[in-house]
Parts: structure tokens; C-alpha cells; sequence
């Protein structure tokens, strides 16, 4: 959970830099890696918690 939040504080920061005109060198290819890594923890650990 903290993991995913934190993700997107950092994904809504980013357009917000983005938006106002700053350099931003944070890409979408970026911001969906970050979230892969937050989000995919979750369901091993709950496929992983099947299996004791």
C-alpha cells in the first residue's frame, strides 16, 4: 500500500513539474516501471501466502 501511494505521489509530482514547464526527465516508461514495482509485490505475497 505505502509503496503504490508513494509511487503516485511521485507519477502526480512529475506532471506537475511537467505542467508548469520545469525539466522533467522522468518518462512514462518510467513512471510504469515504478508502478510495476509497487503494485506487483501484492499479489505474489497473496499467491505466496496460498502455498502455507
Amino acid at each position: 500500500g505505502l509503496a503504490l501511494t508513494l509511487s503516485l505521489m511521485i507519477i502526480e509530482g512529475e506532471i506537475g513539474l511537467w505542467q508548469i514547464g520545469a525539466n522533467v526527465r522522468t518518462t512514462m516508461a518510467d513512471a510504469l516501471i515504478l508502478t510495476v514495482f509497487a503494485t506487483v509485490p501484492a499479489p505474489v505475497a497473496l499467491w505466496l501466502y496460498r502455498l502455507i
